[in-house]
């Protein structure tokens, strides 16, 4: 696909940028007095472009109808970069129609790469857009979309653990190169123990009480640190019959520190773009490379009975206007059915003691 040829749009927040906003950009940054706006146009996109061409590869049989930028120039936000995925989007698609928010914190480094001579962006910061490129590859939403509507502690925990799907394949691109960090599987395990932990805490604390579980659970970090491990980890089981093949040498090497080449990293990070929901939460509790599993089935089963299972979607009505739809739900009931039979693995173990 021809990036040049995609209709592009770039606006900023607050809408007309004021003295207050780029004041202080524009002194440090722009000394030679060019239009400073459109220089943080020009640095936005030519990075843009440059995370762009190396995942072109994935993007060829896509069709990207838009790109747009808000380039955020506010002192409080949060996130370096974030990707808009629409809930509307055709099953099992390519978003089409791109919108990404570059943050302030992101543009100075941008303009601080431009100014100084040999600066270097750390690499977190020079991999956030392969961060988000990587999630509009990602094909499998409709089932999170699916369980957005409701409140149930039960879809809220179910949603917290895809969500280290998501982002951990997101996060392969700088965990691969970064060669700091969690270096094996094993300690990423145990870290997320410890989140689980966490979970139970909330839980016991405020039982059935959906409104305090949906403010505290999603308050972590861990999606970037565990998510990758939780990725490789499934494609390391002998069991799972699209296991990576050269997924040994990768585990061996990021145990020793040694960032894995780009040739190696991109047909890993397609292989894991093929990693369904179900695919992931079935063979998290199933044996890996170092023969244990990454959640313990039990403590699993224990979790799921305490915070509650979850209802199926309702069967709609058969057309051929919302098959898409039925499709989408097909799935989703299928992912629920296998997370509330975890919890029933709990119960039948207890039974025969």
């Amino acid at each position: 696909m021809d990036i040049s040829e995609i209709p592009l749009k770039f606006t900023f927040i607050p809408e007309n940028p004021g003295e207050e906003e780029i004041g202080t950009l524009n002194e440090v940054y722009d000394p030679e007095g060019i239009n400073f706006l459109q220089l943080c146009r020009d640095l936005v996109w030519d990075h843009f472009v440059e995370a762009w061409n190396s995942l072109n590869a994935f993007f060829e049989n896509t069709k990207i109808e838009s790109i747009s930028f808000v380039i955020d120039l506010t002192r409080d936000t949060n996130n370096l970069a974030s990707v808009q995925i629409a809930r509307s989007r055709p099953l099992r698609s390519v978003e089409a129609h791109l919108v990404f928010k570059i943050s302030r914190t992101l543009l100075e480094e941008y303009l601080m790469k431009y100014r100084v001579k040999d600066y270097e962006i750390d690499l977190y910061e020079s991999t956030v857009i392969h961060h988000e490129l990587v999630h509009i590859l990602d094909k499998f939403k409709e089932e999170r979309f699916g369980l957005e509507d409701g409140q149930s502690r039960g879809k809220l925990m179910f949603l917290h653990l895809i969500q280290y799907r998501s982002e951990g394949i997101a996060e392969l691109f700088y965990t691969l190169q970064s060669g700091t960090g969690l270096r094996d599987i094993d300690s990423a395990r145990k870290m997320f123990e410890a989140e689980l932990f966490r979970i139970f805490e909330i839980s016991s604390k405020h039982p059935k009480n959906y409104r305090t579980m949906s403010s505290e659970l999603p308050e972590t970090g861990t999606f970037y640190d565990i998510g990758p491990w939780m990725v490789l980890h499934v494609l390391s089981c002998p069991g799972n019959p699209q296991r990576y093949e050269n997924i040994d040498m990768i585990l061996e090497n990021l145990r020793q520190g040694i960032k894995i080449d780009e040739e190696i990293i991109f047909p890993l990070i397609g292989k894991a773009l093929e990693i369904s929901n179900f695919m992931f939460l079935k063979f998290l509790p199933e044996p890996g490379a170092d023969g244990h599993p990454f959640i313990d089935k039990k403590e699993l089963g224990l979790l799921i009975n305490v915070i509650g299972q979850i209802g199926l979607k309702a069967k709609k009505e058969i057309s051929f206007a919302g098959r898409d739809s039925q499709i989408s739900d097909y799935y989703t009931n299928k992912i629920i059915k296998l997370y509330n039979r975890w919890g029933r693995i709990n119960k039948s173990s207890k039974r025969k003691n």
